[in-house]
């Protein structure tokens, strides 16, 4: 009825070393207990680029898409504006110039909302990623997919912002 708790002999009780040597722990495959991952920086996640570096990718391969959307492309908005009167204009710069004019009417809400809902959704697929098996692997995948995603959208907006110009030119 009255149970003691029974305290370890010194014999018992595990070191560091045979703590940080312990093998994987859990039912599922993947699982490993934190001992396993040892490091000198406790803040320091298993597998793939940390936070800060994946934001500064991010931030290097999407910024040229950015800028040509937001700085290059307001100027040509007249140019833009008497091609879609004169039905001339591409239907992806069409939505192109109409969600850029959606970022300026929004004091460009749009955008930094979008933006706040890929950064959780990058910290969650991480989250979920590390603990696979492969956690490095994965997590690597995904941040080159978000890289490479990222230098296709400037790729797209140049194609975007150049299409009109081989509708505007007479054929000779």
């Amino acid at each position: 009825m009255n149970k003691q708790p029974q305290t370890k002999s010194p014999s018992l009780i595990e070191t560091s070393l045979e703590r940080t040597r312990r093998e994987p722990v859990g039912e599922d495959p993947g699982f490993r207990d934190n001992a396993t991952y040892h490091s000198n920086n406790p803040f320091k996640l298993p597998g793939g680029p940390s936070a800060l570096i994946r934001l500064l990718a991010y931030a290097g391969c999407w910024a040229p898409a950015l800028v040509l959307l937001f700085v290059v492309t307001p100027p040509f908005m007249p140019i833009f504006d008497k091609l879609k009167k004169a039905d001339a204009m591409p239907q992806l710069t069409t939505s192109m110039v109409d969600f850029v004019r959606l970022n300026h009417d929004a004091f460009f809400l749009p955008l930094l909302g979008s933006m706040l809902a890929f950064f959780l959704l990058d910290a969650g697929v991480v989250a979920l990623l590390r603990r696979s098996r492969r956690a490095h692997f994965m997590v690597s995948a995904w941040f080159n997919l978000v890289c490479c995603i990222g230098v296709a959208a400037a790729l797209l907006v140049i194609f975007g912002l150049i299409t009109p110009m081989f509708k505007m030119s007479n054929p000779v």
